[in-house]
């Protein structure tokens, strides 16, 4: 049986056999009583804390919320790694529990309160290890003998630890999982403000695996951007270069609206950065989880949710040369109550535009022209959970930003237009968590989001648009999820999540120029399983085979406008040593058509005679043709293969070494795209008529097909000779290219100790085997990596973090190697590469007394030799000559932040 044929009906037939037939009872392993020696100063919990994982090899994962202004009385000895955790916890009222891929978390004792509507999930059980009395002797047990409590005592605080307390865990839905078969990259808070990066859209662009065409730093699309221009300056996230619409972004778990005039990506610089927790990244295809979009990857942001106190934050930035600058403003207030909590964030963002006349290499444009635009937002996050009793919490959370940007533009000093855009993005989620049974959940949760886009165009010294539009998408959603276990496999619990969605998705566009309006709707509904599958674990694990897990999911979605698409993923996990493991995945993805893409009524249609443009004739002679341009409502679904296969080493110990590598493969067919889109000339298309195919060009068409055309109010006859129309050019949105891609992601970090300083050197990277597309089944497969506006063969991030105490200082290397311009005119010109450097210094006052404790400061630098990007001739006319694409304009850019807690 081919897993491509699995419904949900066979995945589940298949688990329950699994089940059945190799069901065994697992049995807790005794962990070994290693001691390490430990010498942790006096001071900040989270330090001590950090010091204890660097010693004891031990991955520990804990917010910096949870610990802010806790201290530590330190310790010295010889201590199992347990026992140290134990004495460093004490009697702050923290607990320390290991999941089921053996990380500690740690999390505040009394509490009962629930993440918020996870893309995924997973409760971790209790740490049941030894927590010493003393260095040589036995210890009780850390969860349920802390402060002499009684066994009736230990009984009922165990109770309350197992309250819907979750971990998010991006790219399952399953309830006892803290890994996937897919690789996951996840970037704490610490990681985000260390990198000096001050925003979300800033951050991600920075990684190796993202490609930043939908970026500032295009211009819309004079400098490399889309196709379809990023009229709002908006910043958008673009997976192994499948596209902006191809890379799925959810916020805590949820879709959100996506935006620009064309509602085809999700502009993540309208999320607030003092409003994150983390950001987690899953790069690999995930339609079997979450649907649609999910072809290059999923971008999860976690925001925060468990914060007792105030918290300020304030960062200043300048460029060196120029005169943008940048002031960035938050204010977070939360409470904690025990059986629950609430947060209220504010921020405010204001960046300077940076003009072509600040660069040297554009001062040849003609002004006015922005280079990167400006950008005022202010932002409103707030969430509230509650634990109603030890089976039930509720939770809602709401976020609102409004972000005001312009842009000026000089063509070829024909004319001056002044492009202001508003932007404003709401949305909103309430749901709660039942624990049914013991070992069974049940999530409900209910969404709205928005997003409202005004773009306008002036020309300068004219008080009246020449281009005036409102765009609307919106969202509702409603999901619900069962999550538990069926029984027992060989290697411990078999479980499952079986879920349902439905959406209501919607576009609105009026164009108040052209006096336009089109207002599609679509309802989608879904249902989804997925099952893990623990061949050998625990229980029976053998020599070279500590674990060996077999995931399954399958997801059926029916959208109202196009039909069903179903989509299975099959992944296995191999742990043969505690340090090493392989993993791999095989399955299917998709993208639905656009709403803005399904318009019926052409945006214009041509009528023109071969004669006015030489060499566009048939072999036969000069005719009449007619070219239609605009959307199509009989678009289907965009389809996807993708594979994984990756290994990881992660080593404990004192200096420990983190290595993944991952493989990864996408076959993308029935991509959406147009003639014009593609690269081709709409009026040459007919000779070429046998390479392009009946799709594109349609010879010979019906008199009624012509009549119809013809008669409609976007006919424009840019001369034609008579009334015969001998082919019709197809330049709508069509199901037409295919775009296939392999590659390498590798991550390597080392950790290690020079007297009392920490150390660790580290890269990531992309390379990429191969990127090619073909716009259709005919037509030639053209190479597009290492080519102008298209991703470079490679791109990696290096650093050096230094860490001594309160002090960290961090430098990082980016680097995109060369490749060429091949579409302006002339020959093949090389572009060089392009390296920066960045740099980071920080001082965190946790000890200190007054007004400077929890005081934190931050001083940095973007691009530290102020590289220029590479020479790059612009392939549309413009005097721009960089690719925005790979590079950015801004120059060496210095900034202070500053961090106090109350």
């Amino acid at each position: 049986m081919k897993i491509h044929r699995f419904g949900l009906g066979r995945v589940a037939a298949l688990a329950w056999l699994l089940a059945i037939f190799g069901a065994s009872t697992a049995h807790p392993a005794d962990f070994p009583g290693r001691t390490f020696h430990f010498d942790i100063p006096a001071g900040a919990l989270s330090q001590a804390l950090r010091t204890f994982g660097q010693t004891a090899g031990e991955q520990i994962i804990f917010t910096e919320d949870l610990v802010s202004g806790v201290s530590s009385e330190g310790l010295k000895g010889d201590f199992t790694a347990d026992a140290a955790l134990h004495r460093l916890l004490g009697s702050v009222g923290l607990s320390a529990e290991r999941n089921a891929a053996g990380v500690i978390m740690i999390r505040r004792q009394p509490s009962a309160r629930t993440t918020t509507g996870t893309a995924a999930s997973s409760r971790v059980a209790p740490l049941a290890a030894a927590a010493a009395v003393s260095q040589s002797g036995p210890a009780p047990d850390l969860t349920d003998q802390r402060n002499g409590n009684s066994d009736a005592q230990a009984l009922d605080r165990r109770k309350k630890d197992e309250l819907l307390e979750e971990v998010v865990v991006t790219g399952t839905h399953l309830k006892d999982v803290t890994d996937t078969a897919s690789p996951v990259m996840v970037f704490t808070r610490a990681n985000i403000d260390q990198s000096g990066l001050g925003s979300v859209g800033a951050f991600i662009q920075r990684l190796p695996q993202n490609f930043s065409n939908v970026s500032e730093s295009t211009i819309a699309s004079v400098a490399g951007g889309i196709g379809a221009d990023n009229a709002v300056n908006a910043s958008a996230v673009n997976l192994h270069g499948m596209g902006g619409d191809a890379t799925l972004v959810l916020v805590d778990g949820h879709r959100v609206a996506p935006g620009n005039v064309d509602g085809n990506f999700v502009d993540v610089s309208m999320i607030p950065l003092s409003a994150v927790e983390r950001i987690e990244i899953l790069t690999d295809g995930a339609s079997a989880i979450y649907g649609s979009d999910a072809v290059g990857g999923v971008v999860n942001i976690i925001m925060r949710k468990d914060f007792d106190g105030l918290e300020s934050r304030a960062r200043f930035g300048t460029v060196t040369d120029g005169s943008s600058h940048e002031t960035q403003i938050g204010q977070s207030a939360g409470k904690n109550w025990g059986t629950g909590s609430a947060l209220l964030t504010y921020e405010f963002y204001d960046r300077t535009p940076l003009s072509a006349a600040d660069r040297p290499y554009t001062s040849g444009v003609p002004l006015p022209f922005t280079l990167l635009p400006e950008q005022i937002r202010q932002s409103v996050f707030a969430s509230i959970d509650q634990s109603v009793n030890d089976d039930l919490s509720l939770f809602a959370d709401g976020l609102y930003s409004h972000r005001g940007t312009h842009t000026d533009a000089t063509v070829v000093g024909a004319f001056s237009q002044h492009s202001p855009a508003t932007i404003d993005g709401y949305s909103a989620t309430a749901g709660g968590r039942w624990r049914i049974a013991r070992k069974t959940e049940l999530d409900l949760t209910g969404g709205y989001a928005a997003n409202d886009s005004h773009t306008a165009a002036y020309d300068l010294g004219s008080p009246d648009a020449v281009a005036s539009a409102n765009t609307r998408t919106s969202l509702w959603t409603v999901d619900a999820v069962l999550r538990g276990a069926l029984g027992s496999a060989p290697g411990g619990p078999l479980q499952y999540a079986l879920g349902a969605q439905y959406r209501h998705e919607s576009y609105d566009a009026n164009d108040y120029i052209a006096h336009t309006l089109f207002k599609p709707r679509r309802e989608v509904e879904a249902g989804f399983l997925e099952l893990r599958v623990p061949l050998i674990g625990i229980a029976n694990d053998i020599p070279f085979a500590r674990r060996l897990e077999l995931t399954l999911a399958d997801r059926q979605e029916h959208y109202s406008d196009f039909g069903s698409t179903n989509n299975p993923t099959i992944g296995l996990i191999w742990q043969p040593l505690s340090a090493l493991k392989f993993r791999g995945t095989y399955g299917r993805s998709f993208v639905a058509p656009l709403l803005s893409e399904l318009n019926p009524v052409p945006f214009e249609i041509v009528g023109f005679n071969t004669a006015l443009v030489p060499g566009t004739a048939p072999p036969g002679g000069d005719v009449n043709e007619l070219v239609e341009f605009g959307g199509n409502p009989n678009l289907k679904a965009q389809r996807a293969k993708t594979w994984t296969l990756g290994v990881d080493w992660d080593a404990g110990g004192p200096h420990p070494l983190r290595a993944h590598l991952n493989y990864y493969a996408i076959e993308f067919t029935d991509r959406i795209t147009n003639l014009q889109g593609a690269g081709f000339n709409v009026f040459y298309a007919l000779p070429m008529a046998a390479v392009l195919g009946p799709q594109v060009v349609r010879t010979n068409p019906s008199t009624a097909l012509v009549q119809q055309l013809v008669s409609s109010p976007s006919y424009v006859d840019f001369g034609t000779f008579g009334t015969d129309f001998a082919a019709v050019i197809d330049s709508r949105e069509l199901n037409l290219s295919s775009v296939d891609t392999r590659g390498l992601d590798l991550s390597v970090s080392y950790h290690f100790t020079i007297g009392p300083i920490g150390l660790e050197p580290g890269i990531d990277a992309n390379y990429i085997l191969k990127l090619t597309n073909q716009f259709t089944s005919t037509t030639p497969t053209v190479n597009t990596v290492n080519t102008l506006y298209n991703p470079t063969r490679v791109k990696a991030r290096g650093h050096l973090t230094v860490t001594d105490g309160p002090f960290d200082v961090a430098a990082f290397v980016n680097y995109a190697s060369s490749y060429k311009n091949n579409v302006t005119a002339g020959d093949v010109v090389p572009i060089s590469a392009w390296t920066t450097i960045d740099m980071t210094a920080s001082y965190a006052c946790q000890s200190c007394q007054g007004l400077l404790r929890d005081f934190g400061v931050t001083l940095g630098v973007i691009n530290l030799a102020n590289r220029a990007p590479p020479f790059a001739a612009n392939a549309n006319g413009f005097a721009v000559n960089y690719d925005g694409a790979n590079a950015s304009p801004l120059g060496r850019y210095l900034f202070l932040q500053l961090t106090k807690r109350w």
